[in-house]
């Protein structure tokens, strides 16, 4: 099978976003753009008259997800052009997700940071202290002390990411002798 899109259609806000869902085209809506599936048989003589829908986008991540998972949301995280995939890059980076569950327990000072998180380079340090503070994840307090006194914690958002980060964290060091040990 093979998978082609189109230009998004006329009418797609208006059309129920179910598996059986049909634009005004005839396409199938998949995150704004147009879904059919072709067969290879399709593919290789050119016809076209029996193309397939296919199911749903927004329902095969809901069926993976779970119900929890709002089929509206207008942040959509499979979507190449959605704000939300930069967010999971800060978050999901190594050492974003390193820095995030390092400050789980309390605040901690620059050279402290370092000093937890083995291999980070000042520049990296810096930089993704930066991407996650503008994301509003970690918060920066500078004390007006001499010298000055720079501490970083994690914001509400920030705890509530750390929460579910630890048990990826806790799954990565169990499986990764494992992983690491494989064949290639």
């Amino acid at each position: 099978m093979s998978l082609s899109s189109g230009a998004r259609g006329a009418g797609f806000n208006e059309v129920n976003r179910g598996a059986a869902s049909v634009l005004p085209n005839g396409g199938y809506p998949l995150f704004g753009k147009l879904l059919t599936v072709t067969t290879m048989a399709e593919t290789l003589t050119g016809s076209t008259t029996s193309t397939v829908p296919a199911m749903a986008a927004r329902e095969r991540v809901a069926g993976v997800l779970g119900p929890e998972w709002p089929a509206d949301l207008e942040m959509n995280v499979f979507s190449a052009v959605c704000p939300s995939r930069a967010v999971l890059d800060h978050i999901t980076s190594k050492w974003g997700v390193l820095i995030i569950v390092a400050l789980s327990d309390d605040s901690l000072r620059w050279g402290e940071l370092r000093r937890t998180i083995d291999g980070i380079s000042e520049k990296m340090l810096a930089q993704t202290l930066r991407v996650l503070e503008g994301d509003g994840l970690v918060l920066r307090t500078v004390q007006g002390t001499i010298p000055p006194r720079v501490d970083y914690q994690l914001t509400e958002l920030g705890r509530d990411l750390c929460e579910r980060l630890i048990p990826l964290l806790t799954w990565v060091t169990q499986n990764a002798a494992q992983i690491v040990s494989r064949d290639r």
